[in-house]
């Protein structure tokens, strides 16, 4: 009787073995690849409105070409007066003086002058008159009314260029106040305001095109078929290149044969920069990267 031994299998069916499919590298060769594409020259200036410059960086430096007030200023509310009129007042030894008629209020031009003995009411922002060289602060002061009209009581002394703002303390004429290559915060574009510029000329930026790659790849809302994810490396990369005040464009999933990439490749997208999660190794060679 023969007994029937069964053959002996050294290795996996044919065609069984599996093969890596894509050619993984390290970190520091990815960076490598990916920065040798890349020129980060500047893609040249383009002027842009003032409300639309937040994180733009300026191209030009900008020159203030008026003062920072334009005037003498009253920083409080109270009377313009001459200081040396206050000397040596005290609560207990308050002193009067005469009240002009005019009340200067922001916008307005004074038509008089503040002589000695005299004292004009202004508003926070008003214009300093002509003569006065302080504010005297409302706190520290009564209007009394008399046979002879109305009178103002100082209880308080003041020193020359108190509570006054200087024409040009803030900003000179002439002064350079930001650099070629700031980035613009709310607080540069306040201060570029402040100058009554209404453009300022910008570095372009670089378009960002973000295509999400692989036959499995389904956009979120999709039906998700048997097999496939949806995308979520668009999802992550979108916000970050907005993060960064780069205008970006998502232009869905690609399927990973050349001829597909090739179709939607035609279009003249140069200076853009380009970002393909996960493309293989066959797809990567039709790619290139430019500012």
């Amino acid at each position: 009787m023969s007994t029937a031994t069964p053959s002996a299998q050294t290795g996996p069916p044919s065609g069984a073995a599996q093969t890596q499919f894509l050619d993984v590298i390290t970190r520091d060769e990815a960076t490598a690849r990916f920065r040798q594409h890349l020129n980060l020259a500047p893609l040249g200036s383009e002027s842009v409105p003032l409300r639309s410059a937040l994180h733009r960086v300026l191209a030009i430096d900008i020159v203030a070409g008026v003062d920072v007030p334009g005037f003498d200023r009253s920083n409080v509310d109270g009377f313009a007066v001459i200081a040396s009129d206050t000397f040596g007042v005290a609560e207990e030894r308050p002193r009067r003086i005469t009240l002009n008629d005019e009340v200067l209020a922001p916008g307005v031009i004074p038509a008089g002058s503040v002589v000695h003995q005299h004292a004009t009411p202004i508003a926070t922002g008003g214009m300093l008159p002509r003569g006065a060289d302080a504010v005297l602060m409302v706190e520290y002061s009564d209007v009394v009314d008399s046979d002879e009209g109305a009178t103002l009581e100082i209880r308080r002394p003041v020193t020359a260029g108190e509570n006054v703002s200087y024409a040009g303390t803030d900003i000179a004429r002439g002064e350079t106040v930001l650099r070629a290559g700031t980035q613009l915060t709310s607080r540069e574009i306040g201060v570029v305001a402040a100058l009554g510029i209404t453009e300022v000329a910008v570095y372009r930026r670089p378009r960002v095109a973000i295509f999400s790659t692989g036959n499995e790849i389904v956009a979120p809302g999709s039906p998700l078929r048997p097999g496939a994810v949806y995308d979520s490396n668009a999802a992550i990369i979108g916000p970050q290149s907005k993060s960064s005040a780069a205008p970006r464009f998502i232009w869905g999933s690609l399927r990973t044969t050349r001829r597909h990439w090739q179709m939607r490749w035609r279009a003249d997208w140069s200076r853009t920069w380009w970002f393909f999660p996960a493309a293989p190794p066959r797809v990567r060679a039709t790619c290139r990267i430019e500012l």
